[in-house]
């Protein structure tokens, strides 16, 4: 997700607006879909994986830390 938002910085820095677009649309999707598929409300925190069934093993995380 990081990545993604720093190639929208470089594309816009070279005046490729339409594809620094794209790429922050892109990263606020990657960010949405983390969030959803790892944070715990109940807990307050994200998740440390998700099982093979697609639950939530709800230890905490370094990806609270991420931005």
């Amino acid at each position: 997700m990081d990545a993604v938002r720093r190639l929208a910085s470089l594309a816009r820095a070279i005046g490729k607006n339409d594809v620094a677009k794209q790429l922050d649309a892109e990263a606020a999707a990657q960010r949405t879909t983390l969030e959803k598929t790892f944070w715990s409300p109940e807990k307050k925190f994200f998740a440390y994986a998700v099982d093979v069934k697609g639950q939530r093993i709800d230890k905490p995380s370094v990806l609270g830390t991420v931005d």
